[in-house]
């Protein structure tokens, strides 16, 4: 039979003050658990923006390359006018003012030639001077939106971009020449 061996006090405070030193978390242990928290939490906030719609990074798009067609006009000194292909496509063309005939042979296709959205996004409708102009059906038969050599552009013009049953990004082109995304 076996005997249970009688403990002394300072075994049994020792034991005491091991398990309440355990029960609780070092400084050090706190801050690894919170920095590998902000890690995973700064990583899946890195993903959720790779997911911004379609919409958005086509609406972004098309304002760059507004602008830097916009820029081209006045490094050129050359009018630039940004006309759609199709709901899909839009192109820069050049020649000598914003008051030569579109279309025309005066026309120049732009050294940056075309703009093409990737994904489902496409232009549905463009309203220019508040007028609603054209939408996705016939937008090739608008004349697009013309900078001068100076920088100004022909007309204050709205462009909503995106599939019709979600949400559209707007590209507002104004008089004088600057460009807006508005969500």
């Amino acid at each position: 039979m076996a005997t249970a061996r009688p403990q002394n006090k300072a075994s049994n405070s020792l034991a005491k003050y091991n398990l309440a030193k355990s029960a609780g978390v070092s400084l050090l242990e706190l801050t690894t658990v919170l920095s590998m928290i902000a890690i995973m939490l700064g990583v899946s906030a890195t993903n959720l923006q790779s997911i911004q719609s379609s919409n958005q990074t086509a609406g972004f798009e098309l304002a760059s390359y507004l602008k830097v067609m916009r820029a081209e006009a006045v490094a050129s000194t050359q009018a630039v006018r940004v006309v759609p292909l199709d709901s899909k496509n839009w192109q820069a063309l050049s020649a000598n003012s914003c008051s030569v005939p579109y279309p025309s042979s005066n026309w120049r296709i732009n050294s940056v030639n075309t703009l093409s959205f990737r994904g489902k996004a496409n232009t549905s409708a463009i309203r220019v001077n508040g007028q609603l102009l054209h939408d996705n059906n016939n937008l090739s038969q608008w004349s697009g939106v013309c900078f001068s050599s100076r920088g100004f552009a022909s007309s204050n013009v709205a462009i909503l971009v995106g599939q019709e049953n979600s949400q559209q990004v707007q590209v507002e082109v104004f008089l004088g020449g600057g460009v807006e995304v508005k969500e």
